[in-house]
């Protein structure tokens, strides 16, 4: 029967892990069907630009250039979705011969300043291939590459500068540099026929040209011969077989301009002009293609044909399917998961992990609670924020635009002209002051002519003429002139997404004349509310974990007291405290030491630069209070034992308890020597009492030693990072001398913590053997094997660990942290250490391999290091900060476990031998601070790869000469 059990298991396992990978791998594979309804066919909309390539198949950027799509004979063949490693804001495409694509992306900052321009290449089924140009736009408002054109082996692009064209192949070689005058400002796209080396050019102010080296540049199309020139700019143009094609915004429809004859004809749909919908873009590289804002439209030879979706085809609904039937196989195995743990939890925890439970679950309920309240609400105010100031600016422009000038503009031949000009710097001084009142937002200017609302200026000079494709009746810009109040709204076009305020622009008698419509892209909005909704969420995160780990804390230390009453009422005196109970104490000492560790080599450098005490550089001033208090610490470990002798346990713990909160307080002072004062006299305080708490541990059984100092180091992670983490939450509304004095009053707690429980040493203290003679720590230090431990892991880890302490938050702000963002970072620390301190302490320690893993510690911290000096960003600070928990998470406890098995330690004493260890750990920690500082002086990256090679190179020495280690009990047996 129990073999038929077994078989059925592994036969459910087995099944399982089937069933999950193929859900996994379906998920994988066709995730870019994500949420595509099977049943529906597939919308083209917001289409930003639009071609074929040499098999007919039509590519279309829809979802205003979020996206790539490839058609063909109706039916979608793949979709491309755009991020921020591949592109956000295409704005055209062409395809080579090979069926390669190349996507013009533009990044914009927000409003419509841009951040980078950049050419990416799509493999013909898809598949992004990477950057083959890349601009910086220096936070331009115009793009510089101004065409994309095929070519045999790739794409060339025209690069357009302020008074020259540069064409450029796929590799950036100079394929010709062609002198224009005023091409960033006059020139709108270009067109080239490699087979002839000629190129036409488009302009603002409606002309079609191509150039010439010697000549005059020839005239092929103007405006100006075109209904007066009322409504008419030939935007984009593009060349194919003799032909050069380009829309016509007045118009509505496009212009085909035979290169040898210079005929023009136009080919419009058989419909009315209001009717037709406007042509924003073509391509004509394979075929004749063009863009609407809703649609594809596409050239047969005789009449245009419209796409506004594309089906599915068969194989793809079957995709889409597998898709969501993956998706509920997954939501069922998870809630089926929750389902087993939940019963698993309530059958076998006991009461303290219930209790745990109920917390966290609590603490998460109430975050859930006050981001679900307060999101609405603050989403409301900044939305109402957005529209306040664009008002203001809206309003202050209209106020200055100069009437008379503005009236005239209603010609593509007006493009800078003198009414241009006189209106264009009305604009200018109010959106391009030093003021944060227009900052990011966009502007543009309407006029009605002829019942058409049609833009005549906008600040990045795109376009004079752009007629809107709505009937005027039914128009908000006709309630506005009408009314003369203004609105406020959103937009979703093929050029973005839009919120705006929309006024009337009065003569001087009061008259609504235009409108003024100022805003800023709504992507760029979202992007500001989604940040504000991840700094909420961040920071009820952080608030619950640190609850979380507080009350984690406080069960241990409830466990602990349930232990100590129990032993009470049988009667029996424990020779040390339960584990729990000093697992507490040192997570208050670290807590209470820490909650101003985010600010305070930020605090102490900004004290420093006022303070040029000898000579001394502001870095090094500044890590002389972080120093102290370690070295204060080292000196009290090494002499607590002689502290506690001399005052008896409960008069020492009481003072030092006394003294901690007191330095504390001295921290406040905006003076450095003062500082540096109550940091030593912080040390002072918790020198003596951690010295207590090691020799507790010491004393216990071997079998319960190194859990003992798991917990020892559990706490100091938890107390570090729950501390930090919290400091960094109060700095967002207390200063950096609140934070401090705010420490120091709540840090009495300890002062009660440690008064009613550490107030006696282990019994059997005295047992231990020691070896006596004024020689006998100096002996013992220099001992081979603890010597080569302290050179090779201890002094080196210790001293890097103050990368946390003393270098991370100075580049942290420097690369844009703010200090509460650097406070919740240590979380990330301290979670790590928790997540794996116990199983990693636990697997090195069964099979007997401290030695090994002390090694490996060494060489995380030195990979973490790398990385940073590497890469040199916020992502590498973090994941070098979780590297960095990892390794603490078993190469801390490792420490003093590997420590206190060497036989040298046992024959000395452990108290004794912990003094000495505690000695040189303080020591090495003071020296942390002012290496980092060096660092900063030669350079981050430099210093951190330096560091790296040292602990690398001493972690693989330690594994090779690194002395052999034996039990306690092992050495009791041969003694």
């Amino acid at each position: 029967m129990k073999k038929r059990k077994n078989i059925r298991a592994i036969v459910f396992t087995v099944l399982f892990l089937i069933l999950l990978a193929g859900s996994l791998g379906t998920i994988w594979i066709f995730r870019q069907w994500l949420f595509v309804d099977p049943r529906e066919a597939f919308p083209v909309d917001n289409v930003v630009y639009a071609a074929q390539d040499s098999d007919g198949n039509i590519l279309a950027l829809d979802n205003a250039g979020s996206r790539l799509v490839k058609i063909r004979d109706g039916y979608i063949l793949w979709k491309a979705d755009g991020s921020k490693s591949t592109f956000s804001g295409a704005k055209r495409l062409t395809t080579d011969s090979a069926g390669n694509i190349y996507v013009q992306n533009v990044a914009v900052k927000s409003g419509t300043r841009l951040d980078r321009e950049s050419i990416v290449k799509y493999s013909p089924d898809g598949k992004y291939l990477g950057d083959v140009v890349t601009l910086d736009s220096s936070d331009l408002l115009r793009t510089q590459i101004a065409s994309l054109i095929p070519a045999a082996d790739g794409v060339l692009w025209v690069w357009r500068l302020t008074d020259e064209v540069r064409l450029m192949d796929a590799q950036s070689e100079v394929v010709a540099v062609l002198s224009l005058p005023d091409a960033d400002r006059m020139v709108l796209s270009f067109a080239y026929d490699p087979a002839t080396e000629t190129l036409w050019y488009s302009t603002y102010d409606g002309r079609i040209l191509r150039y010439s080296r010697e000549d005059r540049d020839a005239v092929l199309y103007d405006s100006a011969a075109v209904l007066n020139g009322k409504r008419s700019v030939p935007r984009t143009i593009s060349y194919s077989d003799g032909v050069l094609y380009a829309v016509d915004y007045g118009m509505r429809d496009i212009i085909a301009i035979r290169t040898d004859t210079g005929e023009v004809s136009r080919l419009a749909p058989d419909i009315p002009r209001d009717k037709r919908e406007i042509a924003y873009e073509l391509n004509a590289d394979h075929g004749l293609m063009a863009a609407t804002a809703y649609s594809v439209m596409a050239w047969n030879g005789e009449n245009f044909d419209f796409y506004y979706e594309a089906q599915l085809n068969e194989l793809t609904q079957r995709k889409c399917i597998a898709l969501w039937a993956a998706l509920l196989v997954l939501a069922l195995i998870a809630a089926a998961g929750v389902l087993v743990l939940f019963v698993r939890f309530i059958q076998k925890s006991n009461r303290f992990t219930k209790i745990g439970f109920l917390i966290v679950a609590g603490v998460a309920a109430l975050g859930l609670f006050i981001l679900g309240t307060l999101m609405p609400q603050v989403d409301e105010q900044y939305a109402d924020a957005i529209y306040s100031r664009e008002r203001l600016a809206a309003t202050v422009t209209a106020e200055h635009i100069p009437i008379e000038s503005f009236l005239e503009l209603d010609s593509a031949s007006d493009f800078y002209g003198e009414d241009y000009i006189a209106v264009k710097e009305a604009v200018d001084a109010v959106f391009f002051a030093d003021t944060e009142d227009a900052e990011n937002l966009y502007c543009a200017l309407y006029r009605v002519i002829d019942r058409t609302v049609t833009q005549v200026y906008a600040l990045d000079d795109t376009c004079i003429i752009y007629p809107f494709d709505t009937d005027y009746d039914l128009t908000a810009e006709k309630e506005i002139l009408t009314s003369g109040e203004g609105q406020t709204l959103i937009s979703d076009t093929s050029e973005g997404r839009f919120i705006f305020v929309l006024l009337p622009i009065k003569d001087s008698d009061g008259v609504p004349v235009g409108l003024i419509e100022v805003g800023t892209d709504l992507n760029s909005y979202e992007a500001e509310n989604r940040k504000m909704f991840v700094s909420m969420l961040i920071n009820v995160l952080a608030i619950t974990v640190v609850i979380v780990l507080i009350a984690v804390e406080a069960l241990h230390f409830a466990q602990g007291r349930d232990e100590v009453r129990r032993a009470q009422d049988a009667g029996i005196v424990l020779p040390v405290l339960p584990s729990r109970i000093l697992r507490f104490i040192v997570f208050l000492v670290f807590f209470f030491t820490n909650l101003t560790t985010a600010i305070f080599p930020l605090y102490a450098m900004g004290i420093s630069q006022n303070s040029r005490t000898f000579g001394l550089q502001p870095e090094l001033l500044t890590a002389i209070p972080i120093s102290a208090e370690v070295v204060a610490g080292a000196i009290f470990s090494i002499f607590g034992n002689a502290v506690i002798q001399a005052l008896g346990p409960k008069r020492s713990v009481r003072i030092c308890a006394a003294l901690f909160t007191i330095g504390l307080a001295l921290r406040a002072a905006p003076d450095i020597w003062l500082v540096t004062a109550g940091s030593a006299v912080v040390g002072v305080g918790w020198g003596v009492i951690l010295l207590l708490v090691n020799i507790q541990i010491s004393s216990m059984p071997e079998e319960e030693k190194d859990a003992g100092f798991a917990h020892y180091s559990a706490a100091v992670f938890s107390g570090v990072n729950s501390g930090v983490a919290l400091g960094g939450f109060l700095l967002q509304w207390l200063t950096y001398s609140l934070l401090f004095i705010l420490t120091a009053v709540v840090s009495v707690a300890f002062y009660f913590v440690v008064s009613r429980y550490l107030t006696q040493a282990p019994e059997n203290q005295d047992e231990q053997e020691s070896a006596g003679g004024p020689f006998a720590a100096f002996r013992f230090l220099f001992a081979p094997r603890v010597f080569l431990f302290f050179l090779m892991i201890v002094v080196p880890v210790l001293i890097c660990g103050y990368f946390l302490n003393y270098l991370f938050p100075i580049i942290g702000a420097d690369w844009g942290l703010s200090e509460t963002y650097i406070g919740y970072a240590y979380l990330l620390n301290g979670l790590c250490v928790m997540a794996f301190g116990s199983a990693l302490t636990n697997l090195f320690t069964r099979f007997r391999k401290k030695k090994l893993a002390l090694a490996v510690a060494s060489l995380l911290y030195a990979a973490a290091f790398t990385l940073v000096a590497r890469l040199q960003s916020v992502p590498a600070l973090l994941a070098a900060v979780a590297l960095l928990g990892l390794s603490d998470s078993f190469g801390q406890p490792l420490q003093t476990g590997y420590f206190t098995d060497l036989e040298e330690v046992q024959r000395y004493g452990y108290d004794r031998a912990l003094g000495v260890f505690n000695l040189v750990s303080n020591a090495a920690q003071s020296l942390g601070s002012f290496v980092f500082s060096y660092a900063l002086l030669i350079g981050v990256g430099k210093g951190l790869i330096v560091a790296s090679a040292v602990l690398a190179g001493l972690g693989f020495l330690f594994l090779l000469f690194g002395g052999r280690t034996r039990t306690a009990k092992a050495y009791q047996e041969q003694t």
